[in-house]
């Protein structure tokens, strides 16, 4: 493969082309090194520019993700200042990607979610340096990510990538958090989708097989998706008629009783699957959360409930209890709720148990003396 050649750039405008040998300590035709030990170079390979420096007998190089080379020019400083004052080991994002994973969210609740959105941020900085990802290339991340996804999505991506700078900060892989200055976006808060009972029908009957004792579960336990998915028979016991969920949202196991209808979904999922996840698609493999939300999507819209998501059959299980007559705080322990102030939100679905409420003060004994002498002081 023929040498590739460099343009040398200097402080003191110095240019150079020179062919770089791979071989050599040093390359050849290089500016030898400063007082300090550093040897800056800037070159162009497509339509970023990429700095190519030793310090202290180490290199460095990497893309500068900048287009402009005076631009470029700027990360090589703020490269080499970090270096030089705060022995920064500089590292890729995706050494960072794959530390943060093992150190951080390997024995989290939200595993899944964690490993969705570092693929999505390693898709735009996966091969560049950390040192070459500023203020400016945060910005233009999030500017093109708040465009093609939902603002509350948008803002779980960047408050990630601040807490992964954070990390990268004290394990010693960064000199500052260009992500600290950003906020996220304020979120318009959506209406909750309740399917009446006619619509949880017409749902149930556009979701495909593999799928229905899924969403029949969600429908039927008011369980949150990532619950029902790292549910396992272990945790099922139909003779009692209850499923414990222990992949809960605050860490707690949370006991729930099962309706007839979900006890006999259950019970007619095939012996060969009585292992493991309760879940799986048509294959016999546990069903993830990519897959599901393809096929839900498609039973939604068939169904014609636009807007309707899967979180929105726990929304849904919760109005169908309430309106059933079931006490909020019943509602609450089946939820899942550390507080009956989240339970609240669906209390207005029940307006007629309040004049129920009220009714049983009419069995007062005196209540026609009462009323007598209401009649008297008018």
């Amino acid at each position: 493969m023929p040498d590739r050649q460099r343009e040398a750039s200097h402080d003191d405008g110095y240019r150079k082309s020179y062919p770089r040998n791979p071989t050599d300590k040093q390359p050849r035709g290089a500016p030898p090194e400063t007082e300090e030990g550093v040897t800056m170079g800037l070159y162009r390979i497509g339509k970023y520019w990429h700095y190519d420096f030793r310090y202290k007998g180490k290199r460095y190089k990497a893309s500068t993700k900048q287009t402009s080379k005076t631009a470029a020019a700027e990360v090589e400083v703020a490269v080499r200042r970090g270096i030089r004052e705060g022995g920064v080991q500089d590292i890729t994002f995706e050494q960072l990607a794959k530390k943060y994973l093992k150190l951080h969210a390997k024995n989290k609740r939200g595993k899944a979610f964690f490993e969705h959105t570092v693929a999505v941020l390693r898709r735009e900085f996966d091969k560049t340096m950390l040192s070459a990802i500023g203020a400016r290339e945060v910005d233009a991340f999030m500017a093109t990510r708040r465009v093609t996804v939902a603002t509350a999505t948008a803002n779980r991506s960047l408050a990630v990538l601040k807490h992964m700078f954070k990390l990268a900060i004290r394990w010693g892989h960064l000199g500052r958090n260009p992500a600290a200055d950003l906020r996220p976006e304020r979120e318009k808060n959506r209406r909750e989708f309740f399917l009446d009972e006619e619509q949880a029908v017409r749902l149930l009957a556009e979701v495909p097989g593999w799928l229905r004792p899924l969403v029949l579960a969600a429908l039927h336990t008011g369980a949150r998706r990532g619950e029902l998915l790292g549910l396992h028979w272990g945790d099922v016991n139909l003779e009692r008629s209850e499923v414990t969920f222990r992949a809960t949202k605050n860490g707690e196991p949370r006991t729930v009783r099962l309706s007839a209808t979900l006890r006999e979904a259950l019970r007619e999922t095939p012996s060969r699957f009585r292992g493991g996840s309760v879940f799986r698609n048509a294959a016999g493999e546990p069903l993830m959360p990519k897959g599901i939300s393809w096929a839900f999507e498609r039973a939604v819209e068939r169904a014609k409930l636009d807007g309707f998501r899967f979180h929105d059959l726990r929304h849904s299980a919760a109005s169908f209890m309430v309106q059933g007559g079931i006490p909020l705080n019943t509602v609450r322990d089946i939820l899942g709720h550390k507080s009956l102030e989240m339970t609240l939100r669906y209390a207005h679905l029940a307006p007629d148990h309040q004049a129920d409420a009220v009714a049983v003060m009419d069995q007062l004994s005196g209540r026609e003396q009462v009323l007598q002498a209401v009649r008297v002081v008018e």
